[in-house]
């Protein structure tokens, strides 16, 4: 796995950590242990990852296309077209995970863990083409998260998806800044 990661931003390489398996246990997912450089858009950075599971070490090689000018912001992408990198179903995933955590929290975490999910969810449903109540067959990139949305396509409906969103604290806006 040395090839560069093309991430919308450091937060969006972030989640993919999240949902990436090991190659050594297959398991994952990975803990950023550290990163060189600062967060530049278009500059190559590497990454040193720790699998959760087995502990392997690695390095990871990734490029942002973005960055929110504010380094504590949760944003991912201030584009409308859909991550490259993680795909409709797995964007799913980690809102439900993240909402997980923010029932688990109290305060100022769990919110914080609410936006995210917001966040995540505002990524998913960029893969939604105009008035479709289902993605496209090209917003699934493996043929376990297509064989997820042919089991359970009631899960990928947008409106429940809406719904979801609606439950939670609005996505924050990309934060002004510096043009990109």
């Amino acid at each position: 796995m040395s090839d560069l990661v093309k991430a919308r931003s450091s937060n969006e390489f972030r989640y993919y950590l999240l949902v990436t398996g090991c190659e050594v246990c297959g398991v994952g997912p990975w803990d950023l242990v550290s990163v060189d450089g600062q967060p530049t858009p278009h500059q190559p950075r590497c990454a040193q990852v720790t699998c959760q599971h087995c502990k392997a070490n690695r390095e990871m090689k990734f490029v942002s296309e973005f960055e929110p000018p504010d380094p504590d912001s949760p944003c991912i992408s201030p584009i409308d077209q859909p991550s490259e990198i993680i795909d409709v179903d797995l964007w799913l995933g980690l809102a439900y995970w993240l909402i997980g955590q923010a029932d688990r929290e109290s305060g100022p975490e769990s919110h914080q863990h609410q936006i995210r999910a917001s966040l995540c969810l505002a990524e998913a449903l960029k893969f939604y083409n105009e008035d479709d109540e289902a993605p496209p067959a090209e917003a699934f990139f493996t043929e376990l998260t297509t064989r997820a949305f042919t089991e359970h396509p009631q899960s990928f409906a947008r409106q429940r998806v809406r719904d979801l969103a609606a439950k939670l604290p609005p996505p924050p806006p990309w934060p002004p800044g510096p043009a990109d």
